[in-house]
């Protein structure tokens, strides 16, 4: 959970060195990594990771510590939000009360504050490195950091309750110690970018280790990046992989994992290791990064193609390309998989309303199963339609499925589409919950999250893989490629469109 104080002030300007001065004057020493407006930041001398920003607002300016800071941030945050009130005369605003000013800044985020937000901010990213099966990546003072899994299990943090005990003390030191320790290290090459040729406007970063004349670069640690790659000038020999993959490719004897996705090389790579991580990254090299299809942005552009079952048809996006396998259509991105698949028709059927669709779901879903929306109508050639979004998690992924059902003459067409998404995933949930948190719809409790999940019709179920405050229609402008965003606007072009 990231927090934000608030000066407004509109009589004075404020000039970065004069507010680096203050805190240098009241005994701070910091380390600044950008010192010029629109956003300044900088820590605490050895002890920061992710250290405070300053940005410059309409009214003022906003003084905010990012979730899974050190202690050593939060003790910092208050004094950097004195400093700026005196030095624009202006008055301070907590984010929870927007209205009342502060009297007392350092008395408001003393030592309780600072706890409850460490801690809070440990048990949100346990909890989502735990239920979306992805690692959560934060940007540190100097370097990234990824918390998952293996590093919370290295560090043996129960995820269901990672506060309890001290070992997550342990990872958050190890983290803030990692920072200082990387930023006078050499990390891999990350501005090589591989294009996609089917969006211009999308490319993957990569971390980059490289031999030339049989001598390998100069590197430290391997920086994270969207890709990990591999490349010899020599003979151009050049492999790609993800990062999940380094865990397999990098020798043990050689790199040591500083958290999920990182290492620190500990020991001079010989030609002959190069050539093993060469080889065995090509193992884990995908035929296309961006999934090769017709997919050339983020909607569904207009043209129709026509589908049929059972002598019906029906209109669905062009950008779908036919599978190897019958009545079966693919999108492929580096971003999300859809799966549209064509049913038998029901045969002399009808739909049933809304209501008994949404009773019946309660009484046949599972543990693994939710509800996100059942909506039933009549297309725009007048077919009367009913579809039901829901949400799945199989062993290592959550996946969505659309299921739409539309009426033609006596018989039912029924067409099913699953979206999961591909690449970096979690960021939907990680960025919505902090929204609903500083909107005080979700609290952090001992006992996990309060208000985050519920069923969209039955607040009184408890039970299920239920719907979350980030999968709500309202965010799908924010993340128009997450698989949920691609299955509301396919719903909606097919009532459109037929």
């Amino acid at each position: 959970m990231s927090y934000c104080a608030n000066i407004r002030s509109i009589k004075r300007s404020l000039d970065p060195q004069s507010l680096f001065a203050a805190l240098a004057d009241k005994g701070e020493q910091i380390v600044v990594t950008s010192s010029e407006f629109p956003c300044l930041k900088f820590g605490t001398f050895k002890y920061a990771l992710r250290g405070v920003e300053v940005n410059k607002e309409e009214d003022g300016y906003g003084v905010r510590v990012c979730s899974m800071g050190s202690m050593a941030d939060y003790q910092l945050f208050p004094k950097v939000v004195c400093a700026v009130q005196e030095l624009t005369s202006g008055d301070a605003y907590d984010e929870e009360d927007d209205e009342k000013p502060l009297k007392d800044p350092m008395k408001r985020f003393g030592l309780k504050w600072r706890r409850e937000q460490t801690e809070g901010s440990w048990r949100i990213t346990c909890y989502l490195a735990r239920d979306e099966e992805e690692p959560i990546i934060m940007n540190g003072l100097f370097a990234p950091f990824v918390i998952g899994k293996n590093i919370l299990k290295a560090y043996t943090i129960d995820m269901d309750n990672p506060t309890d005990g001290e070992d997550y003390k342990r990872l958050a030191h190890t983290l803030f110690t990692n920072q200082w320790q990387l930023k006078d290290m050499v990390p891999t090459d990350t501005n090589l970018v591989l294009n996609n040729p089917n969006n211009r406007e999308q490319h993957l970063r990569m971390s980059l280790i490289s031999c030339k004349d049989e001598k390998i670069c100069d590197f430290d640690y391997i920086r994270y990046a969207d890709l990990f790659g591999i490349v010899n000038r020599d003979t151009d020999d050049f492999a790609m992989a993800r990062f999940k993959y380094l865990g397999q490719i990098l020798p043990a004897d050689k790199f040591k994992r500083i958290d999920e996705w990182q290492f620190v090389r500990t020991a001079e790579l010989t030609l002959k290791d190069f050539n093993e991580i060469m080889e065995k990254t090509m193992f884990y090299q995908e035929d296309d990064f961006f999934a090769n299809s017709s997919w050339k942005g983020n909607c569904f552009k207009g043209e129709t193609q026509k589908i049929s079952s059972s002598g019906h048809q029906l209109a669905i996006p062009d950008e779908f390309d036919e599978s190897h396998k019958e009545n079966e259509y693919l999108i492929l991105s580096a971003d999300f998989i859809l799966v549209f698949t064509i049913h038998p028709c029901l045969i002399n059927d009808t739909i049933t309303d809304r209501e008994t669709s949404i009773r019946e779901f309660h009484e046949q879903a599972g543990e693994k199963y939710g509800l996100i929306e059942i909506e039933e109508g009549h297309t725009k050639a007048g077919k009367h339609y009913s579809y039901n979004l829901m949400k799945g998690k199989e062993e290592n992924s959550v996946f969505y499925q659309l299921t739409l059902l539309v009426q033609s003459d006596n018989d039912v067409m029924a067409v099913a589409c699953m979206g999961v998404e591909s690449g970096v995933t979690g960021q939907r949930d990680a960025m919505v919950f902090e929204l609903e948190s500083r909107k005080n719809n979700v609290k952090v409790t001992e006992d996990g999250f309060i208000g985050w999940n519920r069923d969209p019709y039955d607040e009184t179920i408890k039970t299920g893989f239920l719907m979350n405050l980030s999968e709500q229609s309202e965010y799908d402008s924010m993340f128009p490629s997450h698989p949920l965003s691609l299955l509301r606007e396919l719903a909606r072009f097919i009532i459109e469109h037929n």
